[in-house]
Parts: C-alpha cells; structure tokens; sequence
C-alpha cells in the first residue's frame, strides 16, 4: 500500500468561482493561484517537475485561452509560462475529489497508465490510497488506469480519446495486443 498523507496541490471548489474564465479551465486557473499563493518553493519545484507539456495541442489551447480573456495580462512572460505548466500539470495529473475538490499528488502521479493495471486507487478525505491488484515483481513498474470507464471501450476509441485528452497513445500490454478484448 501506498499512501499520500495529502496533496501536493489541493484546489478547493470553493477558488475554482473566484477564477475569471467562466466555467472553461476554471480548475487550472483556480490551481495557479494556489501554486503562487499557498504554495512553498520546494512545494513549487515539485509541482513544476511533474509532467505538464508546454508545447502541443493542449498547451496551445491554454495559450489561446490565456491571450482571448486577457486575465493574465499583469504577468510577466515567465510568469506566464510558469501559469501555462502548472495549468498543464492540474490538466494531466490532477484528480477529482468526492468533496468536489481538485488535487495534484506528488507520487502517484509518477505513475504510469495501463489500462490493464497493477495498482489501483481510492481517495479518504484529502488522502490517496493505492495498493497493489496483483503479484508485483521487484523492479516493475507500477501502473494506474486514468480513466478506467475508458478502458471499457473498444482500443482504437479509448486511445484516441486519450490522445486527445492526455497527449499520449496508450501501449500497455493489452492495446498493443493483437485483436480487441472489450
């Protein structure tokens, strides 16, 4: 069993109606102002070595958001790239608690996706438990499903939707084999 004592970033629902951008990244901008308000520096450092690509697609889209509501304009340029990578961050590692808050957690968050995992995962209150589904071997990677409704549906719809989501093509053992077992 793995165990987060509590997130690294933890959004209340509450800021997410003080954000500016309607209900549209209202997570992500809600996230930024926690990271520079809450946040400690080493705290701050950790988040930003998370994964959160500021190039592609969705970082594109962060851009166009940023420059078409004129929110941030107060920022510098630094500032505002280090805005689009803890957005990114919120985007592609952030969950969703039964509370209605968002959260970011450090370790977990390594983990990689499968959507045959090995490990799977349940929050109590702002702590995040994970333990393991099966035999793990010494040295083996440990896995997560994302989204594990997705993981239901035929593989060429469950990657593409996670291409689309999360900027990445899904080869876990089970996509790459040969046929569909949905």
């Amino acid at each position: 069993i793995v165990r987060e004592n509590g997130p690294l970033l933890h959004i209340p629902k509450e800021y997410r109606s003080q954000s500016s951008g309607g209900e549209f990244m209202e997570v992500e901008l809600a996230a930024y102002k926690v990271f520079a308000s809450d946040l400690t520096r080493d705290q701050q450092e950790i988040t930003l070595s998370l994964f959160g690509p500021t190039k592609g697609k969705s970082a594109d889209n962060v851009r166009r958001f940023i420059s078409r509501t004129g929110t941030c304009s107060h920022l510098t340029s630094g500032e505002l790239e280090t805005m689009i990578k803890v957005m990114q961050v919120v985007t592609f590692n952030g969950f969703e608690l039964e509370s209605g808050d968002h959260a970011v957690n450090a370790e977990i968050t390594r983990f990689s996706h499968s959507c045959q995992p090995n490990c799977s995962y349940a929050f109590k209150g702002n702590e995040i438990y994970c333990h393991a589904r099966k035999h793990i071997k010494e040295g083996e990677e440990l896995t997560l499903s994302y989204t594990a409704v997705r993981d239901m549906e035929p593989t060429h719809e469950h990657r593409y939707k996670y291409l689309e989501t999360k900027e990445f093509t899904c080869h876990c053992p089970r996509c790459d084999a040969i046929g569909d077992d949905t």
